[in-house]
């Protein structure tokens, strides 16, 4: 009898501590699995910065090639109208500034990869697997000696962060050879608030230089504080 009565004081004693160890338990897992979670996605992103590093990114410019359309159109259905000829004059002059000044950045401030370029109208062909007579050299022409010979590859280009996990800013974006949007802490995107408020293609060219700079900081500065 006095045995029982032991046990039981024993029982009622370390009870409240068994519980809360188990209550305990129930709290830390969510925190073990958010951990797990960002471990994982850690991971992939160094994945993907040593693939990008070991390969190619692919710099998709703006042709501005839809604006064009409409107004080449124009011009074809009111030739004599002076007001659309100067402003396709002027959309192409500035298309092809914003282009020479791509390359010309990548070329003079991006050392972490190498670095091919290709217009935006040529996307497809990219993904539908064409390697090669889709990329350009220095003068904006179609090279066939450029040749994507190696299969981990990035692209680059201007967009838009997704509404659904950011605040939908514009900035100089990565995404993986199937076109996905790389995802944090992968630096993924770069603002490009200096240009959000510019209409004017040339301002835009002054600025993409600067762009650049930070797009290869960034890759640097996260490429160290992950060793």
């Amino acid at each position: 009898m006095a045995t029982k009565n032991i046990t039981l004081l024993l029982l009622f004693t370390f009870l409240p501590f068994l519980l809360f160890a188990q209550t305990d338990k129930k709290i830390l897992s969510p925190i073990k699995r958010y951990k797990e979670q960002q471990r994982i996605k850690k991971k992939i992103a160094l994945n993907h910065l040593t693939a990008l590093q070991n390969g190619v990114l692919i710099v998709r410019y703006e042709t501005s090639r839809n604006k064009l359309n409409a107004l080449e159109l124009m011009v074809k259905q009111k030739p004599k109208s002076k007001r659309f000829k100067r402003l396709l004059r002027k959309t192409t002059k500035k298309a092809k500034a914003l282009q020479e000044a791509t390359i010309t950045a990548y070329t003079e401030y991006y050392t972490f990869s190498k670095v091919i370029f290709m217009p935006d109208t040529l996307s497809n062909k990219l993904l539908a697997g064409v390697r090669k007579g889709i990329f350009v050299n220095q003068y904006l022409e179609i090279d066939e000696s450029i040749e994507l010979t190696v299969d981990d590859f990035y692209i680059t280009y201007s967009g838009f962060t997704p509404v659904s996990t950011t605040s939908g800013m514009e900035a100089l974006l990565i995404a993986d050879s199937e076109n996905n949007l790389l995802k944090a802490p992968f630096p993924y995107a770069t603002k490009l608030n200096t240009l959000s408020g510019t209409v004017n293609a040339a301002d835009k060219a002054i600025e993409i230089g600067k762009i650049v700079q930070n797009q290869q900081r960034k890759l640097d500065e996260f490429r160290i504080k992950r060793k």
